[in-house]
């Protein structure tokens, strides 16, 4: 939908549109070619330890979770949804809205776990 709104590519119109307002700059789509400074590496745990995890193209997820960031930029990320930088206050009111059950765009607690975990 992205795309077939702005004319752009998913990663291009996510740079143009948010990072680079927000001055996100360590945050980006990831393509495996390109060189991403102390980029992380991912692992599993398999036994009693951890092992390289397997290679995953980020072409799979794509929009699902091909996008890296740094602690810092999404802090600035969550501070731009307090103010009126990037939605305006009816697209927030709309995206944190409950639509289906036990479903929006905001962290809710889920009870029904043993330890507490966060959502969203």
């Amino acid at each position: 939908m992205i795309e077939q709104v702005t004319g752009k590519s998913y990663a291009k119109a996510v740079q143009e549109q948010i990072f680079k307002p927000l001055g996100m700059d360590g945050s980006g789509y990831d393509l495996h070619a390109t060189i991403i400074p102390k980029r992380a590496g991912a692992y599993e745990k398999r036994g009693n330890g951890y092992v390289n995890a397997h290679y995953l193209d980020m072409r799979l997820p794509y929009a699902a979770g091909a996008l890296y960031s740094t602690v810092e930029d999404l802090y600035k990320w969550d501070r731009a949804l307090y103010t009126d930088k990037l939605l305006s206050p009816e697209l927030k009111k709309t995206m944190f809205t409950q639509h289906i059950q036990n479903f929006s765009m905001q962290a809710y607690e889920n009870k029904s776990f043993t330890k507490t975990k966060i959502h969203s």
